[in-house]
C-alpha cells in the first residue's frame, strides 16, 4: 500500500477508535512480517496471513497482558 494511503487509513482508524475504549494494533506494532501472498487485497489478510498475525498478536500482546498465561481451559 502506498505510504500516503497507509497514513490516511491510520488517521481514519485513530478517529474511529479514539472516542471508544478500543485499541488498534498494526502489523508493525506486533512485529510480524508478511509477504504479499498473505494478503487478500492491499489491506486485508487472507487466511494464512490472518493465522500468522493472530498467533503473533496472542504471543506478543494478549498473553503478556494476561500476566503471561492464558485463562484456564483455553
Amino acid at each position: 500500500m502506498p505510504q500516503e494511503a497507509y497514513d490516511m487509513y491510520g488517521r481514519a482508524v485513530d478517529r474511529l477508535t479514539g472516542d471508544e475504549k478500543m485499541t488498534d494494533v498494526s502489523l508493525k506494532q506486533v512485529g510480524v512480517k508478511l509477504s504479499d501472498a498473505q494478503f487478500f487485497d492491499p489491506v486485508h489478510l487472507n487466511r494464512e496471513g490472518a493465522e500468522q498475525f493472530s498467533r503473533a498478536l496472542a504471543e506478543r500482546a494478549v498473553v503478556p497482558a494476561l500476566g503471561g498465561r492464558l485463562p484456564e481451559g483455553k
